[in-house]
């Protein structure tokens, strides 16, 4: 979305994987860990073992996700 302010353009990013991404990072500092990572993004990595710390309730998700960690 882009929006103009004053002559200036605001872009902005909105949709699922955009909430997924901030509540996952916000996780973080409730699990005390300093990267964690979504399932979607853990099926893509090739040849990394990470722990399931397995599903949380995300606000703004309607399903668990499970969530890794290194």
């Amino acid at each position: 979305m882009k929006l103009a302010v004053a002559g200036r353009l605001d872009y902005t990013v909105i949709g699922r994987d955009v909430n997924l991404a901030a509540r996952v990072a916000g996780l973080c500092g409730a699990l005390d860990r300093e990267l964690l990572v979504s399932a979607a993004f853990n099926a893509r990595l090739k040849r990394v073992d990470l722990r399931s710390l397995g599903r949380h309730q995300l606000k703004g998700l309607p399903a668990g996700e499970e969530i890794f960690e290194p």
